[in-house]
């Protein structure tokens, strides 16, 4: 058999190099293609829909989830793809061997999978992680979701700059934001103290050890909302930071700026003294609302419900909705 020039043959192995490469960029695309793209033909849904507990964690659960399945398919097959090269060399009988093809073949499939087989592992416990703080998340919105009895105005997964804020209660007892923070319980132990977590004032204690993170994350995004409030509504309101931390018992052994609750507790938030009145109440939840549905700049609330009462009509009058 004629022996293909090592040119040629260079150049079909460069080629068949890049295709997995190339398969893989296309198996993400239609992974998330997949995942993210409604049914075909015109959307009812004209405008952004309001966001549920953890919205945004579960856009990266399925990214993640592409990028798993993604990197395990590849890891499955870069050493077949690899062995089929080898053999296509030896049909080729391409110029120029050195004779140690197998051993390179060998190498390079086998870091190839171990690479991708590294990385998914690495997306395996990202994942494991964010799921139990999504499912934190959304336990402490289903709790607080029930102060909307009481009359507040509750808001999930705000967008912010860089980071989101999980929930937003607004009340005449004013506004509050809230951290949701989900920890596993230790592993061993059933007692009241294993599942109990410490608030000192400055950092939440946990069995295994102490944190304030939470703490802090919570008190930097109630500042960004309050300057957020600001400027949207021209009122200076105070944005009060709270941590949930969903099933844990919460022992208070010292007072700060944050306040520390299990979601359950959350109708404690509207005990306290009125700091709004029904009109605040209604121009903040005007503004949150449209934050919640993607619109970062404030909205001229005046204007808005001058323009609502408008295409209203007589009272008495139905009118068409715009589809």
């Amino acid at each position: 058999m004629e022996s293909v020039p090592l040119s040629e043959a260079i150049l079909f192995l460069i080629g068949a190099s890049l295709l997995p490469v190339l398969l893989t960029s296309l198996l993400r695309h239609m992974v998330q293609t997949a995942a993210g793209v409604p049914d075909p033909g015109r959307s009812p849904f004209t405008v952004d829909l309001a966001r549920a507990p953890g919205y945004s964690l579960q856009q990266r659960i399925d990214e993640m989830q592409g990028d798993f399945a993604v990197n395990v398919t590849m890891a499955c097959a870069m050493p077949l793809w690899f062995y089929a090269m080898w053999l296509t060399q030896e049909r080729l009988d391409i110029a120029g061997r050195t004779g140690n093809e197998v051993l390179i073949y060998a190498i390079a499939a086998g870091a190839a999978a171990v690479l991708l087989g590294w990385r998914a592992v690495g997306l395996l416990l990202r994942l494991r992680r964010s799921r139990l703080s999504l499912h934190g998340k959304m336990a402490a919105g289903q709790e607080i979701d029930h102060l909307m009895r009481a009359g507040a105005r509750i808001f999930h997964d705000l967008p912010g700059d860089g980071f989101h804020v999980d929930h937003v209660i607004v009340g005449r007892a004013g506004v509050f934001c809230v951290e949701t923070e989900t920890r596993a319980k230790p592993r061993h132990g059933r007692s009241v103290e294993d599942a109990t977590a410490v608030y000192d004032g400055y950092s939440v204690r946990f069995p295994d050890l102490t944190d304030d993170t939470p703490v802090r994350h919570a008190r930097e995004r109630s500042r960004w909302l309050a300057d957020w409030l600001a400027r949207a509504t021209g009122l200076t309101i105070p944005v009060q930071p709270v941590v949930a931390l969903p099933r844990w018992v919460i022992d208070r052994q010292g007072r700060g700026e944050a306040i520390v609750i299990n979601p359950r507790e959350s109708s404690r938030l509207l005990a306290r003294p009125m700091v709004l009145d029904d009109a605040q109440v209604e121009q903040v939840a005007f503004q949150l609302e449209k934050l919640g549905r993607g619109r970062r700049e404030p909205t001229n609330y005046r204007a808005t419900r001058s323009a609502a009462g408008r295409s209203a009509g007589p009272v008495g009058q139905r009118s068409r909705t715009q589809a």
